[in-house]
């Protein structure tokens, strides 16, 4: 029987891991909430194959597992944020607002790295529905930057990886104590509601978690 490789995304994602920089934000999340890292570690692998399949350069592909692994880093810094990570109650006014602002915090707190995965890290919930309540004026803002710099097509399309990787990994993962998980014969349809991004790399998402199911599938046959 043919063997299922999944090589090239592991040696990427062991590169990103291997970085002090990295390691120092995944224990800082951990200290805080194992599920908050356990969740970057997975929309980083999500978002590796995405982009991968997307047949995009591979500092692209590293930038985007960078961004991934980061995208919700900022919620660390909100005032309450041990209260709103282990909460199963709705979220009161001012813990929603938190929650809103930890796109900004993210960028703020990963001043250590490149410029372009700060950017994409922070502004990949743009492509999602909620947006964080941010008016259209202020969308997209951190992906811009300030100068409108001409790597803004490449920031937005890092972006849309890693919010499709994010909503992936979050509306699949039967560890969040506010939702059951969703299906994955009914993640596509979840999706079309939930993401705002390119139906091309919606639908690439949706193969890579296709192909995961297939791959633990195939493993399980020798456990």
């Amino acid at each position: 029987m043919a063997q299922l490789d999944i090589q090239p995304t592991g040696e990427l994602f062991q590169y990103i891991l291997a970085d002090s920089r990295v390691a120092a934000h995944l224990a800082a999340m951990r200290q805080l909430d194992v599920n908050l890292r356990e969740h970057a570690l997975r929309t980083g692998w999500i978002a590796i194959e995405v982009a991968t399949h997307l047949r995009l350069p591979q500092q692209h592909v590293l930038n985007t597992g960078y961004a991934a692994i980061l995208h919700d880093d900022g919620k660390r810094k909100m005032e309450d944020a041990a209260t709103i990570l282990h909460s199963a109650s709705p979220l009161t006014r001012d813990q929603q607002a938190q929650i809103y602002e930890h796109p900004r915090l993210t960028y703020l707190i990963t001043a250590g790295f490149p410029e372009e995965i700060r950017r994409a890290a922070a502004g990949s919930h743009d492509w999602q529905e909620h947006t964080y309540r941010r008016q259209h004026a202020e969308r997209r803002r951190l992906v811009r930057g300030p100068d409108r710099r001409a790597d803004e097509h490449e920031i937005a399309l890092l972006a849309q990886i890693v919010g499709v990787a994010d909503q992936s990994d979050a509306l699949t993962d039967p560890s969040r104590r506010y939702r059951r998980p969703v299906p994955l014969n009914k993640l596509e349809a979840e999706l079309n509601k939930q993401y705002t991004g390119s139906p091309h790399i919606r639908n690439a998402a949706l193969e890579v978690m296709h192909r995961r199911q297939r791959i633990e599938d195939h493993s399980s046959q020798y456990r």
